[in-house]
């Protein structure tokens, strides 16, 4: 034996160790092809590797590069090696469906902030999802906490102060400078959420200052963010528990995400030892729904981090669409003026009144299908024994993800010309098919549909509402560089560097 042995040589013994590897990775390869063998993709790597899709989403172009890819490849596009996507609203209602037995996959493991703690995003498990989002539900819609609307309505106002204190009249000495509509969107959703997540703003609004520098670094996190959730063996990587107590950021941090997680441990560690837990806001409502201190520290987290993003691209998205098109813009105030010219709506719009007004409603829901404002795939796992897609076997285990860009650009679902802003298209309908159209337009919130919905889309629809309805009540604007308004990626959502706007009163 030892005779035998001392025949392998340092340069035999690592050649065989390589020829080893290659061939566990040659079989590895060709069963992971095998398995999805007829589902067409966008590149033969898609079989049996991740680059594609690495590649596609750190691009920054993802969202036009996806938008395409069920009109050239079909129903069905395989992005990797267990992994399709499709546009099929049919497959979708099905996938997330309560009676469907499908659960997420493990790509919602990205978004959990606090090591060994699960979220609303994280919570992988049907039936426990659906338990936890009970308890945090009547935060979301606002019905545990008396003064939700209101505490918007304050940021609105101040959005209106600000503009027209500083951006339309300017001082004595200076002409009004030109309104960063990016930051200023951040700005606003982020107050909005601290104020009724913890009671008071933290003043990104009102300061125009970006606190912690927390957006600054949350935009340069999305990158890689958004290429973790695409790609596992990244995904683990950075979500193993190990890594986060290792890398990941730390109440203690001074800045950046590090720093806004220390604040929200701060908050509800003095809710919790000062025993006042009745306080009007979200994680007042958080806890008086039983939750632990753990869990309310791992939800205040994710309603920090989760929705102002998506929240303030489509805000941008609705307003520059609108005051680009003429025809929208002018229709748009005819209606705005009629509802303020005949009393039907107070000095500052409910969301009552608003959702009364159809142009507005199709606006905000025409601004929200033509950029969607989440461009996840929210996957979900096919159950044991596999399922059947238009006469295609699904082995179980496989990710079905939704395109939502596909989706939304949809001849089928919305006529012709969807690459085009037509708020006409949810007018002059029966109120079912406009119900329908309104629906298949939310899954843009990027969670699903059923149990799955994004529990903060009524909040997101109030704070459209209100935004579009206010500033072009009493503003107008115009595009600084209207042939290239700002450099725009998408990494999950949309980044929209340099957009800037000239503010001026209406006439």
């Amino acid at each position: 034996m030892s005779s035998f042995l001392m025949k392998f040589t340092p340069i035999s013994v690592s050649l065989l160790a390589v020829g080893l590897v290659l061939t566990w990775y040659t079989v590895s390869s060709v069963k992971s092809w095998y398995r999805l063998r007829h589902i067409p993709g966008p590149s033969f790597l898609t079989s049996f590797s991740y680059l594609w899709i690495a590649l596609t989403t750190y691009s920054g172009k993802q969202y036009w590069i996806l938008r395409d890819l069920n009109d050239k490849f079909g129903l069905l596009v395989r992005i990797g090696p267990n992994e399709i996507i499709t546009d099929d609203l049919e497959i979708l209602r099905k996938i997330n469906s309560p009676r469907g037995g499908y659960a997420r996959d493990e790509a919602y493991l990205v978004a959990r902030f606090i090591p060994d703690r699960d979220n609303a995003l994280t919570t992988l498990d049907p039936a426990t999802h659906a338990s936890n989002k009970a308890k945090i539900a009547a935060a979301y819609s606002g019905r545990d906490i008396s003064a939700f609307e209101s505490r918007i309505d304050i940021q609105v106002e101040i959005l209106h102060r600000l503009l027209g204190r500083k951006y339309v009249d300017g001082s004595e000495k200076k002409e009004p400078p030109l309104l960063n509509l990016e930051l200023l969107s951040k700005y606003f959703t982020l107050d909005i959420i601290t104020s009724l997540g913890f009671g008071k703003a933290r003043g990104y609004l009102s300061e125009e200052a970006d606190h912690y520098d927390y957006i600054r670094n949350f935009k340069d996190l999305w990158p890689l963010f958004a290429t973790s959730a695409a790609v596992p063996v990244i995904r683990k990587i950075i979500s193993a528990q190990i890594f986060l107590r290792l890398f990941g950021s730390k109440p203690t941090d001074k800045s950046g995400c590090s720093a806004m997680k220390g604040m929200v441990a701060k908050s509800v560690g003095t809710r919790f030892e000062s025993n006042t837990k009745e306080e009007q806001d979200m994680l007042g409502s958080f806890i008086n729904h039983g939750m632990s201190r753990e869990h309310c520290e791992s939800e205040s987290v994710f309603m920090i981090f989760g929705g102002w993003e998506s929240t303030a691209s489509t805000i941008r998205s609705i307003l520059v669409h609108t005051m680009t098109t003429p025809r929208v813009l002018e229709k748009l105030r005819q209606e705005i003026d009629e509802a303020v010219r005949r009393g039907g709506v107070s000095t500052l719009i409910s969301f009552e009144q608003a959702k009364r007004l159809p142009y507005l409603q199709a606006v905000v829901y025409e601004g929200l299908r033509i950029r969607p404002a989440i461009l996840a795939f929210s996957p979900k796992v096919v159950p044991a024994g596999g399922d059947q897609f238009h006469n295609k076997h699904i082995p179980a285990g496989t990710s079905v993800g939704m395109n939502i860009s596909s989706v939304l650009h949809s001849k089928k679902l919305f006529g012709v010309h969807p690459e085009l802003l037509s708020p006409e298209r949810f007018m002059n309908l029966d109120k079912a098919k406009r119900k329908e159209m309104e629906r298949n337009v939310e899954l843009a919130f990027g969670q699903g549909q059923g149990q799955w919905t994004c529990v903060g889309k009524t909040l997101a629809f109030m704070n459209l509402n209100k935004v579009v309805f206010e500033v072009f009540k009493v503003f107008d604007l115009q595009l600084v560089e209207p042939m290239k308004p700002c450099n725009t990626q998408t990494y999950g959502v949309f980044l929209d560097d340099g957009l800037l706007v000239k503010a001026t009163e209406r006439s």
